[in-house]
């Protein structure tokens, strides 16, 4: 993909256009999928922003010296997302970059994700993380170079890994998914565990799917938008751009987004793809939560004690643990972990114990890794949750201009991948089929924006643009 397009706008912060069809906030995978799912269905006129580089997780980052404001309102009132300068886009450098899991599991455990879906809702969950792995394996192999793939994606697998007290627990969820029609999954015993993983980490079962994947997803997004840029010469990207500050709909018409350096962009539609970092509205006060992930990259060492279990060299399939506690890879020589932290990213990060927390976990688990002890990379992002673990997608109410297709978590990049195939029907230049029709039934946003609190917000809102 050609780094320089004449479509892309590097550098300017002042010279925007004051009109577009569609603007998307946010250049991550959400954005870059919803971006080629309007391209897909003819949209021309589209403007994307980023307020760093395309992919790299910036979408709330370069906002003034200091920090990054969500929005002054009577609700937040200034309230400061000084934090929060990446979002769960965010990867480690190279080589440890490509650390994405692209998954087909519920965020939760099974038993979680019914009580609050059903039944039917769990399927309708599986059905689109499925579906959304194949759209992003494909579109990858779209935008990366033959050459380029196999550094970028990986297609083994997924194993989640528990200890002998978790046997009964993952037996049970094993046989639940089974019953929701996960006919793929396979129950790993401890020899096959051991095989992979060691004797030392302690692991004797795991839930192996097959169909999982690791993505670059930071490269993976880069490239889907200069796909897009190359085929269609009235779409444009904005990077490093002055951060969005406001987005509203007026008098029912269009929408109109306002960015922090006083320019402002009328849109037919505005589709905001920004992780746990904009929410923009009231309507989401109390519902859509920002969360720190924390990231690790330890290097193996160069003389590897042989006494103990390596991972799978070079590359390796992607583990996490039952609970959802870490999530781990070896990529080029470096072990990938990343651990979540339910804490609300409103509050000050805490990487440094978190981080060291995770190096010590990798040096217990996989003693060879001893001597790096000391030497590990490091990084957090913030990634968002919902109360019911599905994403938000759609507009609040029927008059609204602005989409969202927000709410991801650790295990949500299939999900929104898929939801982002929903944006242009959901806006009117398409007619969803009934699949997706089916979908909607479960990540609606308006699932919460029915909620009386949050239509009370919403129709102040729309108020106070009125007056």
């Amino acid at each position: 993909m050609q780094e320089n397009n004449r479509n892309r706008d590097e550098t300017s912060n002042t010279n925007y256009p004051s009109e577009c069809e569609v603007l998307i906030v946010g250049a991550g995978v959400s954005g870059a999928s919803t971006l080629y799912q309007l391209h897909k269905a003819g949209v021309k006129d589209i403007i994307i922003l980023d307020a760093g580089q395309c992919g790299q997780g910036s979408s709330q980052g370069k906002v003034s010296e200091d920090h990054a404001f969500i929005r002054e309102d009577d609700i937040y009132q200034g309230r400061e997302f000084q934090h929060a300068r990446k979002s769960g886009t965010a990867v480690l450098d190279k080589p440890a970059s490509r650390i994405k899991m692209m998954v087909n599991i519920y965020p939760c455990t099974s038993e979680y994700f019914i009580s609050h879906h059903g039944e039917q809702g769990a399927r309708r969950y599986l059905k689109l993380c499925y579906e959304g792995l194949q759209i992003q394996k494909q579109l990858a192999r779209l935008v990366f170079k033959s050459e380029e793939l196999e550094e970028n994606l990986l297609e083994k697998g997924s194993l989640q890994v528990g200890f002998e007290k978790d046997e009964e627990d993952i037996k049970e969820e094993f046989e639940t998914l089974k019953k929701l029609g996960f006919v793929d999954i396979q129950l790993w015993g401890r020899d096959q565990v051991e095989k992979q993983l060691g004797k030392e980490s302690k692991f004797t079962i795991g839930m192996y799917y097959p169909h999982d994947a690791i993505i670059n997803s930071q490269q993976y997004s880069a490239n889907l938008v200069n796909y897009v840029l190359e085929q269609d010469k009235t779409t444009k990207l904005f990077e490093n751009c002055s951060q969005v500050t406001n987005v509203q709909t007026i008098n029912e018409e269009y929408a109109l987004t306002t960015l922090q350096n006083g320019c402002t962009i009328k849109s037919k539609y505005v589709v905001l793809c920004t992780g746990g970092l904009f929410t923009n509205s009231t309507t989401l006060c109390g519902i859509f939560t920002p969360c720190f992930s924390y990231l690790v990259s330890m290097k193996e060492p160069e003389n590897i004690n042989t006494q103990f279990h390596r991972l799978e060299h070079p590359n390796s399939m992607n583990y996490f643990t039952w609970g959802f506690t870490h999530d781990w890879c070896l990529t080029q020589g470096h072990i990938r972990l990343s651990g979540q932290d339910h804490f609300s990213a409103f509050k000050p990060p805490r990487e440094d114990e978190r981080c060291g927390i995770l190096a010590k976990w990798i040096i217990q688990k996989f003693p060879y890794m001893k001597d790096s002890e000391k030497k590990y990379e490091t990084k957090y992002g913030v990634y968002s949750e919902t109360p019911d673990k599905a994403p938000l997608v759609g507009t609040v109410s029927p008059s609204s201009k602005i989409c969202y297709v927000v709410g991801c978590n650790a295990q949500g990049q299939s999900s929104l991948t898929y939801c982002a195939t929903l944006v242009p029907g959901l806006l009117g230049y398409k007619n969803l089929d009934s699949d997706q029709k089916d979908i909607m039934k479960l990540v609606t946003i308006r699932r919460f924006a029915l909620l009386n609190d949050v239509l009370k917000n919403q129709k102040k809102e729309e108020k106070s643009h009125k007056s």
